[in-house]
């Protein structure tokens, strides 16, 4: 079932220059059971949409918007038009 106009929403991490992911590194540092939570969220976000069930958000300011899966806040923008013909993507931010 599709919950947005595009089923599809890529979830990519923000990556530095030195090529450290400080979002993927975070989920990594959590206890199992968090990281469960916040990687069912993700899932459900890449597989259905932002509007999937279970799916809490938030808009912060223009393109900024966070999930927020039980007690953490993981920090989101959303890009438009990306070139693999995807109308909406997702770059995870850091904690």
């Amino acid at each position: 079932m599709c919950y947005t106009q595009s089923c599809v929403a890529a979830v990519r991490f923000f990556k530095t220059e030195a090529g450290n992911e400080p979002a993927r590194e975070y989920l990594r540092s959590l206890e199992k059971a968090d990281r469960q939570v916040c990687g069912a969220m993700l899932r459900a976000v890449q597989d259905y949409g932002v509007d999937a069930p279970g799916v809490e958000k938030r808009q912060l300011e223009d393109k900024l918007w966070e999930l927020k899966p039980d007690l953490h806040r993981l920090m989101y923008a959303m890009i438009a038009g990306a070139d693999d013909g995807c109308p909406s993507r997702m770059q995870e931010g850091g904690p």
